[in-house]
């Protein structure tokens, strides 16, 4: 018996109205794994470089990886895999909540959007029942939270179904924005690559899903004793209670510590009052405790930590907003820092207006900063800009500019197609403010400043301007005085803790351990690492914070899990076999699309001295970090020269007849 997996996925052809079901072969499944392993593999094989991106013949897929809805701790993630049009490298998109499960529960493993509809629609998937209805009535009037209301309330009216999950785009997808997200149930977002603007190319307004049936188990016994050490492990880890409780919102002081923030477009790391207004000093009144949380789209299934915490702001000029996710750190360093909002309820309602726009908040603080400082530098003004300033700080003016670039009006028109492609058509010293990494907005802390090995894995991350698909996370750089652990016991303690070989261990972190996110030392190592567990559990549709927020599971769990559930025995070194051949995968596709080692390339920003700040002189040494780089692709298996995967590594990979596509 293969459990886990239907082997199902459904195709829904928007050009001609049809759907068909189609099966795969279960080889296939181990060979990648699932999820987005077999996405990436039918994205590689059908959308080719002579396919733009707002083709027809571009494809999504929403993949739901084996352990989805099987009852596997943090197993609850939907994968989105496209040609990004923001990049034009693959689209690799992911969020949270419950709609993977109600994807696996109605039968499928995924759904694969074809075509271009002739009208906009949404797509109503009940247990296993695929239908196109009409959405001419919220098209162009519905933001992204509107959209999932009045899809709940047609379905409800219609077919009597309450419990369903949407994800939907806002007018940001429809005015076909490069970095447009999907929206999930209003607050868990797949953003970065642009999927949002493929759906509102392909007119779909939104994908409505229920599914009650029950995910078939090939060892049902074996499986909950997998799982239970599974969970034992995640409640022991050290970071659960803080997790759990902040997020990752503790960061913020310790990136402003150690003088990390991107500050104005990277331009400084000094920002006036930080720990008064941006950091979990200033949060933490209005963080609604866990047992009167009220919005339950902020939830993960099957998830035992919950770090997606909700947050009400009871005072002030935002009193009344309230918004799930308030406890990450992402939107206070793209607004706090990047544009210099007035403080942290600010920078949660660019979160609300990014999610109900249907933006990519990183890219679009990005956007907005970069035009902040064209006009600091005034390179930008007039008719372009209109009645506003962007001057730094302005709240008013930050959230205009974010209503433009979703309706492509004024200077939004120009932002709407990413910084990089708007640094072109401004021209001159304009490229050098186009913080990006291979066409994609950086997010994220200062590469100058320590934590070498998360923000190398930056620059080989498939999709570009994060290190989401790689290094997020992780190790480096985590201390816990806060349980009292002395510094070089907390190193031992906590590489011990790790579900990691031995060898790999003393090759990243020596022997005695040491953790110093300072040298390069080691990184190499650690960027191979998580690059693949990472993929890993991607493909399996398991939340990256299982071991990167927290450290708790590794391959061995993973291992135990995916075998119990599906049948298919794979071991721990197997798994991130299968791991290392998605991520190669990506890579070719990549190179399918032209890209190059030219491509895994820092902003000249990051190579001049910092001139501010605790870091003040810090700067990236090109010579060092393209020694690292080189030891990375060493041992990846990939060319020095050209970053490309040798023939000897894709044999290796059993990747020949792919292989055939790319050299």
């Amino acid at each position: 018996m293969i459990g886990g997996f239907w082997r199902l996925f459904v195709e829904v052809d928007l050009s001609s109205e049809g759907v068909n079901v189609k099966t795969y072969d279960v080889e296939l499944a181990k060979k990648f794994i699932g999820g987005t392993g077999l996405a990436t593999k039918i994205l590689y094989d059908e959308v080719g470089p002579r396919v733009d991106p707002f083709d027809e013949d571009n494809v999504l897929i929403a993949s739901s990886g084996p352990l989805v809805a099987t009852g596997a701790p943090m197993a609850c993630r939907v994968d989105l895999v496209t040609r990004s049009p923001l990049t034009g490298l693959i689209g690799l998109s992911n969020a949270g909540g419950f709609w993977a499960s109600h994807l696996k529960r109605s039968g499928y493993d995924m759904v694969i959007i074809r075509g271009q509809a002739r009208s906009p629609l949404y797509i109503w998937i009940n247990d296993g029942k695929v239908e196109l209805r009409d959405a001419c009535e919220i098209w162009s009037r519905y933001d992204a939270w509107s959209t999932v209301e009045a899809v709940r309330r047609d379905v409800e009216e219609h077919y009597g179904i309450k419990d369903l999950s949407v994800m939907a785009i806002g007018p940001a997808g429809e005015n076909l924005v490069r970095y447009a997200s999907v929206v999930v149930d209003k607050y868990h977002v797949a953003g970065r690559c642009g999927c949002g603007a493929v759906l509102g190319k392909k007119k779909v307004k939104a994908i409505a899903i229920h599914g009650s049936r029950k995910v078939p188990l090939a060892n049902p016994q074996k499986f909950r004793e997998a799982v239970m050490k599974a969970l034992r492990r995640i409640l022991q880890d050290p970071s659960y209670k803080l997790f759990s409780s902040f997020a990752s919102l503790p960061l913020s002081e310790k990136i402003m510590r150690k003088g990390a923030l991107p500050g104005r477009n990277w331009q400084t790391a000094e920002v006036k009052n930080w720990n008064a207004r941006m950091t979990l000093e200033a949060a933490v009144r209005y963080i609604v405790p866990k047992g009167r949380a009220d919005l339950r789209e902020a939830r993960c299934s099957h998830c035992p930590v919950q770090c997606f915490n909700q947050v009400e702001v009871d005072e002030g000029p935002f009193k009344g907003l309230k918004i799930g996710g308030g406890t990450f750190v992402r939107p206070i360093l793209e607004f706090g820092a990047k544009c210099g909002v007035s403080g942290i309820p600010a920078a949660w309602r660019c979160r609300e207006l990014c999610n109900r726009l249907g933006l990519d908040e990183a890219s679009a603080a990005c956007a907005v900063a970069f035009a902040m400082e064209m006009r600091q530098r005034g390179r930008i003004g007039g008719g372009g800009t209109g009645e506003l300033k962007l001057a730094w700080g302005s709240d008013e003016e930050v959230f205009k500019v974010l209503r433009w670039i979703a309706y492509r009006e004024g200077i939004g028109n120009l932002l709407a197609d990413g910084v990089a492609a708007a640094a072109k058509r401004i021209g001159g010293d304009a490229e050098e403010a186009a913080i990006v990494v291979k066409n994609m907005e950086l997010m994220g802390s200062d590469p100058r400043v320590g934590s070498r090995a998360w923000h190398l894995g930056t620059l080989i991350n498939p999709r570009g301007g994060d290190n989401v698909r790689t290094t997020h996370f992780g190790i480096e750089g985590k201390h816990f005085e806060s349980v009292g652990f002395h510094t070089r016991v907390n190193d031992e303690l906590l590489v011990e803790w790790l579900d990691m070989p031995r060898e790999v261990k003393r090759g990243i972190f020596g022997d005695p351990p040491v953790i110093d996110e300072h040298t390069f030392k080691g990184k190499a190592l650690m960027v191979k690492w998580y690059s693949l567990l990472t993929t890993v559990m991607n493909a399996l549709g398991v939340c990256i914070f299982a071991s990167m927020g927290l450290d708790a599971l590794g391959p061995t769990h993973y291992a135990e899990m995916y075998s119990a559930a599906t049948g298919l025995e794979l071991g721990p070194g197997e798994l991130m076999k299968a791991g290392e051949r998605i991520f190669n995968l990506q890579r070719m596709y990549n190179a399918r699309m032209g890209a190059r080692k030219e491509m895994d390339v820092w902003p000249s920003r990051f190579y001049t001295p910092m001139t501010d700040g605790p870091a003040r002189g810090a700067c990236l040494s090109r010579d060092a970090v393209e020694e690292a780089l080189c030891e990375v692709y060493e041992l990846m298996g990939w060319d020095r020269q050209s970053g490309l995967p040798t023939k000897r590594k894709l044999e290796e990979l059993e990747l020949t007849a792919e292989a055939c596509m790319l050299y």
